[in-house]
């Protein structure tokens, strides 16, 4: 009996924090880019809570190693609350820090969600501090082609990762970021990832697939099957984010990797 109360009191516990631990602040979009020599870009967000939210927004560089650099946008507010209901602009200002001209720049937006305290000590409720990750690109002016264009552009191919097991190759040609949400269309499909401009991903084919219940339906041996379903010189389908967070359906053509 003690050990069943126990089970309980701990799936109470559980279900207690999912329910505080549910973000009140909804930001308008889950990327902003930041296009040539703007002064800023603007982000909005809404509190969904019955109570105030107190927020807190800081921008920092995705390259770990240049994150000590001098801040290239600082949020206007950093520091702010938003009450029931209502809603609030930040503004992430440029400032003079030099960044590259012939590439885009990633950097992390990150917005922490600050609910207010328990009314008092019967209020059994667990105050959750809940960060978010927000991506934030900066599009110098004068880009060849386009960010719509650039997932086309990818080139894809078979070859062998760092361990041994078959892999797809994807190179980025051109100087923007491209996220490949989902690659294939059925039952072998894997998630992806971003790729930097000018950069490389290597995604061994036994990687994670794409929906969380097709691990029961996949055969033992998922990376020769995805390296025999998805041949070399066959249309592969997979799925690109926009700069609007949606997803477009697109094909690639894949290859012998060449040396």
């Amino acid at each position: 009996m003690r050990i069943r109360c126990l089970v309980l009191a701990a799936i109470a516990a559980c279900a207690m924090l999912s329910t505080q631990s549910t973000a009140s602040v909804v930001v308008s979009a889950t990327r902003f880019v930041h296009e040539g020599d703007a002064r800023e870009v603007v982000v909005r967000m809404t509190n969904k809570r019955t109570g105030p939210a107190l927020v807190e927004a800081w921008v920092e560089r995705a390259d770990v190693a240049a994150q000590g650099q001098a801040p290239a946008f600082v949020p206007t507010p950093p520091l702010f609350r938003i009450e029931s209901g209502r809603g609030q602009v930040v503004r992430l200002q440029r400032t003079q820090a030099p960044l590259p001209a012939d590439r885009e720049t990633l950097f992390w937006l990150h917005m922490l969600d600050v609910p207010p305290n328990p009314v008092g000590p019967a209020d059994g409720r667990v105050k959750i501090a809940l960060r978010s990750r927000l991506k934030v690109f900066h599009r110098p002016a004068g880009l060849p082609g386009s960010a719509a264009q650039a997932p086309d552009r990818l080139r894809w191919a078979f070859q062998a990762s760092a361990s041994g097991t078959p892999a797809l190759r994807i190179d980025n040609p051109t100087p923007f970021h491209v996220t490949i949400a989902r690659i294939g269309d059925d039952a072998l499909a894997m998630r992806g990832e971003m790729v930097a401009p000018f950069g490389q991903l290597v995604l061994p084919l036994d990687g994670a697939s794409a929906a969380t219940d097709a691990a029961t339906t996949l055969p033992s041996d998922v990376a020769h099957a995805r390296r025999t379903a998805w041949q070399s010189g066959t249309p592969l389908r997979f799925e690109s984010i926009n700069d609007a967070g949606g997803a477009d359906v697109r094909t690639a053509r894949l290859a012998l990797a060449t040396p």
